[in-house]
């Protein structure tokens, strides 16, 4: 679990590991996992996708499926704009 703060507020997100083979944090009705890549390809060892959009508006500029070398990057990557889009998915 990380903690973020943000307009004084602390916010928990807290990540699932799936079936020992990928991990997955729900928040806000907007799902997202991050799943180990094959070793062949090159364009990072962990894929991020969206699989639960909820009320998130997504577009081709948000750049999804987003690709990555570093798990815990990719954790904080994925929290970071989960944090920065909270205003859409909320109704």
């Amino acid at each position: 679990m990380n903690i973020g703060v943000q307009g004084g507020t602390v916010m928990c997100l807290k990540w699932e590991f799936k079936e020992n083979k990928w991990w997955e944090i729900n928040y806000h009705g907007v799902g997202i996992c991050i799943e180990p890549r094959p070793a062949y390809c090159d364009r990072g060892n962990w894929v991020a996708k969206v699989f639960e959009p909820g009320l998130l508006y997504l577009d081709s500029s948000d750049g999804w499926p987003r690709y990555y070398f570093n798990l815990t990057r990719a954790k904080l990557e994925v929290e970071d704009f989960l944090r920065r889009r909270k205003h859409q998915m909320q109704a």
